[in-house]
């Protein structure tokens, strides 16, 4: 033990001497040190600079696209809200046009069996009730009555009457089913091309919000690499730091 203390204190005997032979030689490398630290603290200050405006630039870049992504969801929004309104007008008109195809139906229903009932109406109507509803009310023109009829006649002639106005009936009836028909064909493409539309909205709402969450991880990642770098450097600085000092305690010597 006692020849290792002595075998050191030779080898720190040894160190002192040549740190005094050597000591303006030591000096003058640690004013080269100094200096050298000088210059990069310098330029590590500028580059630090030209970072952060890098860094400001780009976060500045990427919120300003992620609030045009926001306003344009909010214009697609409004789109939403717009086809809404118009489904439900759809919707309330459909209901109605449901409602007239259901009376249609009824009518039509109604016409075809006072067209069957005709013939069995009339076998229990008397002659003289044909005759005067053809006189009084079907054909009430003026002139001479000159041409007569028998019974069987007279009663043709008033079934054909309301035949004519039984069948004339019906075909108003189908020509409004067929407008009807036409007219919930045209809702419910409007209808199918409304959800088309919100469809394709917020498809490009989707969109638009992947970007901004993709803006915002890019965010982040630039935070992180600024602070690793800053982590790094501060890491270097201690170093630098620790070694600055030790060169000013022995300039001072």
């Amino acid at each position: 033990m006692k020849k290792l203390i002595i075998e050191i204190l030779k080898i720190a005997e040894k160190s002192i001497d040549w740190i005094s032979k050597n000591l303006s030689r030591i000096k003058t490398l640690g004013l080269i040190l100094i200096f050298i630290l000088f210059v990069i603290s310098f330029i590590s200050n500028g580059c630090n600079r030209e970072q952060a405006n890098k860094l400001f630039q780009k976060v500045t870049g990427l919120d300003l696209q992620n609030d045009i992504l926001s306003l344009r969801n909010r214009t697609l929004e409004d789109s939403l809200n717009k086809e809404i309104t118009i489904r439900l007008n759809l919707e309330q008109s459909k209901a109605l046009l449901e409602q007239e195809r259901i009376k249609l139906l009824a009518d039509n229903k109604n016409l075809k069996k006072r067209l069957n009932d005709i013939p069995t109406w009339l076998l229990n109507m008397p002659v003289d009730s044909s005759y005067k509803f053809l006189t009084d009310t079907a054909y009430p023109f003026a002139g001479e009555k000159k041409f007569p009829f028998n019974e069987p006649q007279v009663k043709n002639i008033h079934a054909d009457y309301l035949e004519n106005a039984t069948l004339t009936g019906l075909v108003a009836t189908l020509e409004d089913q067929l407008v009807n028909c036409e007219e919930i064909g045209d809702n419910r493409d409007s209808l199918v091309l409304s959800f088309e539309k919100s469809y394709k909205t917020a498809s490009k709402q989707k969109e638009n919000l992947e970007n901004i969450v993709d803006n915002t991880e890019k965010k982040a990642d630039l935070y992180k690499q600024e602070m690793d770098k800053n982590n790094r450097g501060k890491k270097f600085w201690r170093a630098t730091t620790a070694i600055g000092s030790i060169i000013i305690l022995i300039l001072a010597l």
